[in-house]
């Protein structure tokens, strides 16, 4: 490409969104949803993850889908859509045309198992907390040596 042209953010976000609409128009995708949100408009936003990724997610006129199918949270599904980009926003998300409900997704099951197992061993019960002092005599702080927060504290 020619190194001396100079694009605007809204030709490269069209170019972004061109070339992942060409490749990745007709595509299904397995993952658990994640923050669902639906508006009033109809349109249900969520993320789809797995073990090691999550994309960003929109069904637009969710509530007048005819499948009668309902998201909910933790949730494993396999969803058929498009990726593009909301070019307002330069965003890559997945729009999602229809969507195959599975089971309780993994990672919630993971979760729960974890959470069961740490309440057995009463890491939450609030008798094993303990109560901060009003007014601390030692303070620790966990950072990195070259990062910003370091220097914000110096």
């Amino acid at each position: 490409m020619n190194s001396t042209v100079i694009f605007n953010v809204t030709q490269i976000n069209n170019k972004i969104n061109y070339l992942l609409e060409s490749n990745f128009n007709s595509i299904f995708i397995r993952g658990e949803i994640s923050s669902l949100v639906i508006y009033n408009s109809g349109h249900a936003y969520f993320t789809l993850k797995d073990n090691l990724s999550e994309i960003s997610c929109v069904f637009f006129n969710y509530v007048e889908n005819k499948n009668n199918i309902i998201l909910q949270e933790h949730t494993e599904v396999i969803a058929f859509g498009q990726i593009n980009v909301y070019k307002a926003k330069g965003k890559m998300q997945f729009q999602v045309r229809s969507v195959h409900i599975g089971k309780e997704g993994n990672l919630w099951h993971q979760y729960t198992a974890l959470k069961n197992k740490l309440e057995k061993e009463g890491i939450f019960n609030l008798e094993s907390k303990k109560n901060i002092p009003l007014i601390p005599e030692k303070i620790a702080i966990i950072c990195s040596l070259k990062g910003s927060v370091i220097h914000d504290i110096i």
